[in-house]
């Protein structure tokens, strides 16, 4: 059977396009590199700010780095935080939670 425009593009894997350099967006790089998947990714940012949208990372997000395999690593550099300071740009603060009701 001939090589057919239609099942060439059935037999490669889809080019992804990343909307976002962040958290999320740097692990679903990390997993489209694992399965041979290539990616682009976009940013909006021109310069990288010193501080994050995200200084925390929830029991939720756990699963991925155990898939990524960094979850050992992981947890030999974490510890439980005492709380969280919500600052804007100007280090001004906008609130603050602690974590004293949170189980570890």
């Amino acid at each position: 059977m001939a090589n057919t425009p239609a099942s060439a593009a059935a037999q490669r894997p889809p080019h992804v396009m990343i909307v976002g350099g962040g958290v999320a967006g740097l692990l679903l790089a990390i997993m489209l590199t694992r399965a041979n998947i290539p990616f682009d990714i976009y940013e909006r940012a021109q310069t990288v700010k010193p501080l994050g949208a995200v200084m925390s990372l929830n029991v939720n997000i756990l699963p991925v780095f155990e898939q990524l395999g960094l979850y050992d690593d992981l947890m030999k550099i974490s510890f439980t935080s005492p709380g969280m300071r919500v600052l804007n740009e100007d280090m001004v603060e906008l609130g603050y939670r602690d974590n004293d009701n949170i189980k570890e």
